[in-house]
């Protein structure tokens, strides 16, 4: 197999829509090159997680991603930094906090969890920044929100809160709701705050959004990101946003 990992999606394509998960990582598995089969098992995560195909199920993708991450502990050495960001990206593919239309049980949101902690576990190994931390913890809050544990999630995003604050201070940007603070801190405080049922946070933090979008550009369209992330978290919670 060549090095260019797009150009197999085609043929790869059919196999997950066809739920036929063990063809789809043999073809992986005949990657000789380390480096280019760990690339192809995240560009394949990537169209799973983002592209429209046939017959949609994160089962297909947590099998990629469990290859990918087993395969670079096994190879060690700079193949754990694969692993770490591989582990981060299928617990955020979990949440249901994307109108991606994937269907999601509870064992989806336990699986998130394993992988946000086993994240959480890298970035600490790996020497990571609190900002680094903070997006693993907060993946592990929104998968124990959605499986009705709110008070291990609200301690969690609490926690997230923290570590984003820490890595505001760290950057020399403000950790409070303003269109100055590192888009970060504003997911972690929107979460503290629904799970608090803060409306006067929660009124702050849509007016910053709102500006932010109105002033268009890469601000407007990490504001819609997180608006959109925030109002599909707070229908499941039932609160006002």
């Amino acid at each position: 197999m060549a090095t260019a990992p797009e150009q197999f999606w085609p043929d790869l394509k059919p196999l997950a829509e066809s739920g036929q998960i063990e063809a789809l990582l043999s073809s992986i598995r005949a990657v000789g090159d380390d480096s280019d089969r760990i690339g192809l098992c995240r560009t394949v995560m990537r169209h799973l997680a983002f592209d429209d195909w046939q017959n949609k199920d994160l089962d297909v993708m947590t099998a990629v991603a469990d290859f990918a991450i087993a395969d670079c502990q096994e190879l060690g050495g700079d193949f754990l930094e694969q692993a770490n960001l591989i582990c981060y990206n299928a617990s955020a593919n979990l949440c249901d906090c994307w109108g991606d239309g994937f269907h999601r049980e509870p064992r989806h949101f336990e699986k998130g969890i394993e992988y946000a902690k086993n994240a959480l576990w890298f970035r600490d190994h790996l020497g990571k920044g609190p900002g680094s931390k903070a997006m693993a913890t907060w993946a592990i809050g929104k998968h124990q929100q959605s499986l009705g544990r709110l008070e291990e999630a609200r301690d969690t995003f609490r926690r997230c809160l923290e570590l984003e604050t820490e890595a505001a201070y760290e950057a020399g940007k403000p950790a409070s709701i303003s269109s100055d603070a590192p888009d970060g801190y504003l997911i972690a405080a929107g979460y503290v705050a629904l799970l608090e049922g803060d409306s006067a946070s929660l009124g702050r933090l849509k007016e910053v959004l709102d500006s932010m979008i109105a002033s268009g550009g890469e601000e407007k369209d990490d504001a819609e990101i997180i608006s959109g992330q925030l109002r599909e978290t707070a229908t499941q919670l039932g609160v006002a946003l």
